[in-house]
This record gives structure tokens, C-alpha cells and sequence, in this order.
């Protein structure tokens, strides 16, 4: 099978072009998929529910003393 040539920065994994910052199932590389419950953000698995960062949605950080619950 022939390997598709991937543009704009994406990746062939699989023969599929796919965006390794945002690819729950090729995480930062290819095969490294997000374990379930996480979600993929700048090329690592998250949890939206526990990561003070990322808490809810991509980059929704919490503020100083609080937790993401």
C-alpha cells in the first residue's frame, strides 16, 4: 500500500494523515493512543477532569488554590 504524503504538519500513521498534537489515538507519535477518559492536547493525553491546566477544556487553567475536580 502506498504511504500518504501528509502536508501541514501532520503525520502518516497508518496510512491516515493525522494530527499528532490533537489525536487521541496518535498522541505526540504515532500508536500512542490516550488512555480513556484523556484527551490529547499539544501532543500529550490529559484528563480534563483532574489536570490543573487543562481543566475542563484545552488550556482553561484553574486558578492559584484551586483544583480541577
Amino acid at each position: 500500500p502506498l504511504t500518504p504524503m501528509c502536508t501541514d504538519g501532520r503525520a502518516s500513521c497508518d496510512g491516515e494523515c493525522v494530527t499528532l498534537t490533537h489525536d487521541e489515538d496518535h498522541c505526540g507519535a504515532c500508536g500512542n493512543a490516550c488512555a480513556n477518559g484523556e484527551f490529547c492536547c499539544d501532543g500529550v493525553c490529559r484528563n480534563w477532569r483532574t489536570d490543573r491546566n487543562h481543566c475542563g477544556l484545552c488550556f482553561q487553567a484553574c486558578d492559584f488554590g484551586e483544583r480541577c475536580e
